[in-house]
């Protein structure tokens, strides 16, 4: 492989070890948790928007209204 052609794979796989080992979020929004003790250790200073977790979160509380209406229709169901 030349020089040319072997540069931006090389400059891609380099970016791919860089946010795999945690570096640079390279521009994505995070949220940060407030706390420097925590927000200085994580990349970007927070958790990135529209990563996994977030996702994982936002099921976690679809499961939880879920279950609470559930438990709210079975009250209401011993009642009468």
């Amino acid at each position: 492989m030349n020089e040319a052609a072997a540069s931006p794979v090389l400059t891609g796989l380099r970016a791919r070890m860089q946010r795999l080992e945690g570096g640079r979020t390279h521009g994505r929004t995070v949220l940060p948790f407030g706390i420097k003790e925590i927000d200085g250790r994580l990349p970007g200073g927070g958790l990135a928007l529209g990563a996994l977790h977030e996702a994982c979160l936002t099921l976690y509380f679809i499961r939880v209204c879920f279950n609470l209406r559930a438990d709210r229709n079975l009250s209401q169901q011993k009642e009468h």
